[in-house]
């Protein structure tokens, strides 16, 4: 099934499809398969934005991993890599809309939730109707 699915992105992506990667990134919260497509896809891309959907996948990817030891790691990684671009690039919406999404569905434990607030502000001010 795993195949089926990342030949079907591949082909779609040949033929010159465009990816959703919003849509994209909210099935990879709910689907692991989703997660690894979205990772995939955007671990060869170098931009701002697959970049921000990169760091948020292994963030998401963390919900998926059975080993708790793997889901720290990922989760972590993926908060360093999306923390570092909103440094680097702190009016880029998307970034703090991806920040947002996984802050608000994070466990309380990680810590990882002092920008909820800002973030909510600063996307209803600058955000599209999408986000």
């Amino acid at each position: 099934m795993k195949i089926i699915y990342s030949l079907l992105l591949h082909c779609s992506i040949l033929l010159g499809q465009e990816i959703d990667l919003n849509t994209l990134f909210e099935r990879a919260s709910q689907n692991s398969l989703s997660c690894d497509s979205l990772i995939t896809y955007c671990q060869n891309q170098y931009d701002v934005l697959h970049q921000g959907f990169l760091a948020g996948g292994n963030m998401l990817m963390a919900k998926h991993e059975s080993s708790t030891y793997k889901k720290i790691k990922l989760f972590q990684k993926g908060k360093r890599k999306l923390e570092n671009l909103i440094n680097k690039y702190p009016k880029f919406v998307t970034l703090k809309w991806i920040r947002y999404c996984i802050q608000i569905n994070a466990p309380k434990f990680l810590l990882y939730y002092k920008k909820i607030e800002e973030d909510k502000n600063y996307i209803n001010m600058h955000g599209t109707q999408y986000q």
